[in-house]
């Protein structure tokens, strides 16, 4: 995760052998070039992370209370 943005990196190819250091660091580097070409342009993340790393039962509320805001939404269009 960086600002926000989640980001998936792969490690192993499609024979599951472990990839060399030098292409995992060129994907980790495409990573954060994604992040601050995404921060210069004022894009925005929605920060998700920060919900699902939350406990249990204050992200059930919190859930709870997103999904209430977003129906609302939906029908105020």
């Amino acid at each position: 995760m960086v600002n926000d943005w989640t980001y998936a990196v792969e490690a192993y190819d499609e024979n599951r052998s472990l990839l060399s250091a030098d292409i995992i660091e060129q994907h980790l580097r495409s990573v954060v070039q994604d992040a601050t070409r995404r921060l210069q342009s004022d894009e925005k993340a929605i920060p998700v992370g920060i919900l699902s790393a939350d406990q249990r039962d204050r992200w059930t509320k919190v859930r709870f209370h997103s999904l209430a805001w977003v129906r609302a939404a939906a029908h105020s269009i």
